[in-house]
């Protein structure tokens, strides 16, 4: 099934890399009568290219605000998806010993995973900006020290 089971502090951590087999356990838990994730199941279960930016913002908005600051928005999903396809080019150009090709490549990823961590710093400054303005206009006060 391409699954790897992980043991945590407080439980299991069930990881698949592979849509379909993805799928198939969403629909068995389904029916196996998941009650807690259920909405969220069904939101992911209808997850396509093209929608793939919306269900992260909903799938978001279901988990609430666990983690908020360290999901990726739309532009830091494209930053790492190319990431990913440079990995896998400076695999495919080292395994195959283009040591020229590989170093461009390299360094390229190294200036992409650097541009990602400024972006991703940036994006949840912005957020907490946004999210500190929200409270304030509800009325939310600063501690006087």
């Amino acid at each position: 099934l391409n699954t790897t089971i992980y043991r945590r502090t407080n439980g299991y951590v069930l990881v698949s890399s592979r849509t379909q087999t993805s799928r198939s356990i969403l629909l068995k838990l389904i029916e196996a009568g998941l009650l807690v994730k259920r909405p969220l199941a069904e939101l992911v279960l209808n997850v396509t290219k093209s929608n793939h930016a919306h269900v992260r913002e909903a799938v978001g908005l279901l988990n609430g605000n666990q983690s908020r600051y360290a999901r990726l928005d739309e532009a830091g999903c494209v930053r790492a998806a190319q990431i990913g396809r440079a990995r896998s080019l400076l695999r495919h150009q080292t395994s195959r010993r283009l040591a020229e090709a590989a170093e461009t490549t390299r360094i390229k990823l190294q200036e992409l995973r650097q541009d990602h961590v400024i972006q991703c710093a940036s994006s949840r400054y912005q957020l907490l900006r946004a999210d500190i303005r929200s409270l304030l206009c509800e009325g939310a006060q600063t501690r006087a020290k």
